[in-house]
C-alpha cells in the first residue's frame, strides 16, 4: 500500500509538472503574441511613411526590355534614315537620267530633222541629177552623132579599101591583096620594093593624117604626138619627156621613106609608134583587134565599130 500511494504521488507529480510546463507555454505564447502585437503597432507609422519593398528582379527584366526596345527603335530609326538618304539619291540619279533622257531626245529630234532636210535635199538634188543626167545623154547623144557625121565624112575622103595585086607583081607566095588609102597601097612591109618610096611615104602621111583627126573626133588624147605633114610626117616618142628632163633634145622619128636619106630602123620605129596610136584608139573604144593585122585593117575595124556600131 505504501508503493501505491509512492506511485500515486509520483503520477500526481508528473501531472503537476506537465501542467505547469503547459501554462508557461501558454504564458509564452500569450506574451510573444502581445509582444508581435506590440512591434506592429509600434512600426505601423514608419512603415507607412516607407515605400513598400519591392523584388528587384522584375525591375532588372523590365530595364533589359527596355534596353532592348530603345536599341530596336534606335535601329530602325536608322535604317528609315539610311533608307532615305538611298531614296534621296535614287531620286538624284533618276533626275539626271531625265535631264540626260531630255538631252539625248533634243539631240535626236535635231538629228531628224536634219535627216529629214537632208532627204529632201538628196531627192532634190536625185531629181536635178535626173534632169541633168537626161541632159547629158542627150548631148552624148548628139555629140557621138555628130563623131559620126564626121567619121562618115573622113572615110568618104581618105577611104580605106582592099585591092587586088597583080600576080606578075607579086608572086604567090606573097599576099595576093594589100590595103589603100585614097587609092594609095599600103603594104604590110614598108619596104616593099613593090610599091615606090613616094607613095609609101603618101601613105603612111595619109594613115598620120587619120589617126590623128580620128583621135580628136573621138576625144581620144594618142600615146605619141603626131606631126602631120602628109609624105613628110612624123612622130615624136613618148620617152621625149623623160630625156627632157636630162637636158637631151626630143627624139623624132620620120615617118616616109626615101632611100638613102632615111634610115630603115628609124622609119620602123616610128611607124611602130604610129601603130601603137592606133591601137590606143581601139583599146579606149573597146574594140577587138589582133596585133599582125595591117595598120589599115585596124582603122577599118574601128571605123566599123564607131560608123556602123558593128561589133563584130
Amino acid at each position: 500500500g505504501h508503493v501505491n500511494d509512492d506511485e500515486e504521488q509520483d503520477t500526481n507529480g508528473v501531472d503537476d509538472a506537465t501542467m505547469d510546463t503547459s501554462i508557461l507555454t501558454e504564458e509564452t505564447d500569450s506574451h510573444d503574441a502581445i509582444d508581435l502585437g506590440r512591434n506592429e503597432q509600434s512600426l505601423s507609422p514608419i512603415q507607412a511613411h516607407l515605400p513598400p519593398i519591392m523584388d528587384p528582379l522584375p525591375q532588372l527584366f523590365s530595364l533589359e526590355a527596355a534596353d532592348t526596345e530603345n536599341r530596336t527603335t534606335a535601329n530602325i530609326d536608322n535604317e528609315i534614315e539610311e533608307l532615305k538618304r538611298l531614296v534621296h539619291h535614287e531620286r538624284q540619279l533618276l533626275e539626271q537620267e531625265r535631264n540626260q533622257i531630255k538631252e539625248e531626245t533634243n539631240h535626236l529630234t535635231l538629228i531628224m530633222e536634219q535627216m529629214q532636210q537632208l532627204d529632201q535635199e538628196s531627192t532634190q538634188v536625185m531629181k536635178t541629177v535626173g534632169v541633168e543626167s537626161t541632159d547629158l545623154y542627150r548631148a552624148e547623144f548628139r555629140l557621138e552623132a555628130h563623131r559620126i557625121r564626121l567619121l562618115k565624112q573622113l572615110q568618104s575622103i581618105l577611104p580605106i579599101r582592099v585591092m587586088s595585086v597583080n600576080i606578075t607583081v607579086n608572086p604567090p607566095q606573097y599576099p595576093q591583096h594589100q590595103y589603100t588609102v585614097a587609092g594609095i597601097p599600103l603594104p604590110d612591109d614598108i619596104h616593099s620594093v613593090s610599091v615606090s618610096d613616094d607613095q609609101i611615104s603618101t601613105s603612111i602621111g595619109f594613115l598620120c593624117y587619120l589617126v590623128s583627126l580620128t583621135s580628136k573626133y573621138l576625144a581620144i588624147s594618142p600615146r605619141y604626138k603626131m606631126i602631120c605633114r602628109f609624105s613628110r610626117s612624123a612622130i615624136i616618142d613618148d620617152q621625149a619627156g623623160l630625156l627632157s628632163i636630162h637636158n637631151k633634145p626630143s627624139t623624132v622619128y620620120p615617118l616616109f621613106r626615101e632611100r638613102g636619106a632615111v634610115d630603115k630602123e628609124q622609119l620602123d620605129h616610128g611607124f611602130a609608134l604610129l601603130v601603137r596610136n592606133i591601137e590606143c584608139l581601139l583599146q579606149m573604144r573597146n574594140v577587138e583587134f589582133h596585133y599582125g593585122w595591117n595598120a589599115l585593117a585596124k582603122m577599118e575595124k574601128l571605123f566599123m565599130h564607131v560608123v556602123d556600131g558593128s561589133i563584130d
